[in-house]
């Protein structure tokens, strides 16, 4: 009855002739508000708040269940005009999975299905979807209008976004076939339509889908044709983005055999290649494309680096534009050395080792190179008295230095060059430019360029292509790829330099 109580006749007496009505009130504890008595629960509930985000829903029953082997289905409607957002049959159990203790069911959603702003959805159930499982018996669905969820105005919204988006959807074979067969008028009209049917399943404002009427024939049987989101930027905080509108469109085509998708034109659609944006270059390779004009950069400044001192004839400047120069590349490489042997070069068995040795033996080779250089121009006879004067009166200066000799050898062509920024020893600059000190320190120089060359760079090279063959390597990121290219253009600076130099000696004694 509907108050629920059961009403049972039963005879009153034992001759069958008067009966009465025995009134029994049932249990109140059963939840009936899915008109379903074995469902527990659901998550989420009546009337919850969903998103796009949303891709689980549970239904939770009091009994044991099985999937039915029915043509049984569950489908989410959008209420406001009852169009179906997903439908997924029993048969496709990969979009199902049933709880360990057999209690729950959970049903996987697509991003696009709860994909609009301020809206209500319903989830219907038919009836045998599952079963008991003890008895074997169907269990009843969920109607229409009972589960209802709700979709709000989104939080946190950017005050600014894209507003258009150039991709590409791709037809199947058979339906580039087709489609190759038509004539250029019905292409154009196949086109218009298979637009309309995406801007109502999906659904969008049909002005914000455009297209050139073409396509592009990426195989013989294949056509894949360009189709631009263009989104009115007005009221962006109550509408979808243009890469929001292609994320649903990318999953509607993905998934299309539950989704409306499967219906009308949108069938011919490929769903193993979806919507595809464009390739853009910047954002797909803006690292690269940093990193190649960082070394056009340093090429031409390394290039036309002659060219400026020789117009400036000044030697400050010189040692100065020099000085940036080497900082701008020693600095990074020594650094992304020590990154590359900590966090990647475990990465490759036996590399370790190999790595740390290519990092520190040059480190004990120049630290041996710079001390023996201040020992051989204190010893000096003719410029030791000075030069260790000098050592002694910016000792701070040259002992940071003798530690940053040690990281790389260039350092030593700024020790060399300090004195002419002081007023002792600047005179040397006056008598010659290959004077005793810049000799001393000049073979300190090669010998640093050598080992830098044979020692360091040349084996942090083989390193990093063996790692980057590396068969196993699930990742080649950014710093190893930094690190070949910083050991490179230091090979390609020492080269330059010493050819620099020896090309200035030769002019300068032809002039003189």
């Amino acid at each position: 009855m509907m108050n629920n109580t059961f009403l049972l006749a039963s005879p009153y007496t034992n001759d069958n002739i008067s009966w009465s009505l025995l009134t029994i009130p049932l249990p109140t504890h059963f939840n009936i508000r899915y008109d379903n008595s074995l469902i527990d629960n659901t998550i989420p509930s009546i009337n919850d708040k969903v998103s796009s985000s949303t891709t689980l829903l549970i239904i939770n029953f009091k009994v044991r269940i099985a999937l039915s082997t029915s043509t049984s289905r569950i489908t989410i409607y959008k209420t406001s005009d009852n169009s179906i957002r997903q439908r997924i049959p029993v048969t496709m159990h990969e979009y199902f999975s049933i709880s360990p203790d057999e209690f729950a069911i959970s049903i996987f959603v697509i991003n696009s299905t709860f994909n609009e702003y301020d809206e209500q959805y319903f989830v219907n159930m038919d009836n045998n979807f599952v079963k008991n499982k003890v008895n074997n018996e169907p269990i009843k669905g969920i109607h229409d209008d009972i589960w209802i969820l709700k979709t709000d105005l989104p939080n946190n919204r950017k005050l600014y976004s894209d507003n258009a988006i150039m991709g590409s959807v791709r037809l199947t074979q058979s339906a580039s076939k087709s489609f190759l067969a038509l004539s250029k008028h019905n292409q154009s009209t196949y086109i218009n339509n298979l637009l309309n049917e995406l801007a109502e399943k999906v659904p969008i404002n049909i002005s914000y889908l455009r297209s050139d009427n073409g396509f592009n024939k990426i195989t013989c049987y294949q056509i894949v044709i360009p189709i631009r989101i263009d989104v009115d930027s007005t009221n962006y905080k109550t509408k979808r983005t243009a890469s929001e509108y292609s994320s649903d469109l990318h999953y509607m085509i993905t998934y299309k055999n539950i989704t409306t998708f499967t219906l009308g034109i949108t069938n011919d659609l490929d769903q193993d290649y979806g919507f595809k944006p464009m390739w853009n270059v910047w954002n797909d390779h803006k690292v690269q494309i940093i990193l190649i004009s960082g070394i056009i950069i340093f090429i031409t400044f390394c290039l036309l680096y002659p060219i400026l001192i020789h117009k400036l004839k000044s030697k400050k400047i010189e040692v100065l534009c020099s000085t940036i120069l080497k900082f701008a590349l020693i600095v990074p490489n020594f650094i992304l050395s020590i990154l590359f042997v900590v966090q990647y070069s475990n990465n490759v068995p036996d590399l370790y080792w190999l790595s740390v040795l290519v990092l520190n033996v040059p480190l004990f080779i120049n630290f041996f190179i710079a001390t023996y250089t201040i020992y051989v121009g204190i010893k000096n006879p003719f410029i030791g008295k000075d030069f260790k004067e000098w050592i002694i009166k910016y000792r701070g200066l040259v002992i940071i230095l003798i530690v940053l000799v040690a990281t790389d050898y260039e350092y030593l062509t700024i020790l060399k060059e300090i004195p002419i920024f002081t007023k002792k020893l600047y005179y040397y600059e006056q008598i010659n430019i290959f004077n005793i000190l810049d000799n001393i320190f000049d073979i300190a120089i090669l010998w640093g360029a050598f080992f830098d060359i044979f020692f360091r760079n040349i084996p942090q090279i083989i390193i990093q292509v063996y790692y980057y063959n590396y068969e196993f390597l699930l990742e080649y990121d950014i710093v190893p790829l930094l690190l070949f290219v910083t050991s490179s253009l230091k090979i390609f600076m020492i080269i330059f330099n010493y050819i620099y130099k020896k090309v200035t000696l030769i002019i300068v004694r032809r002039l003189v």
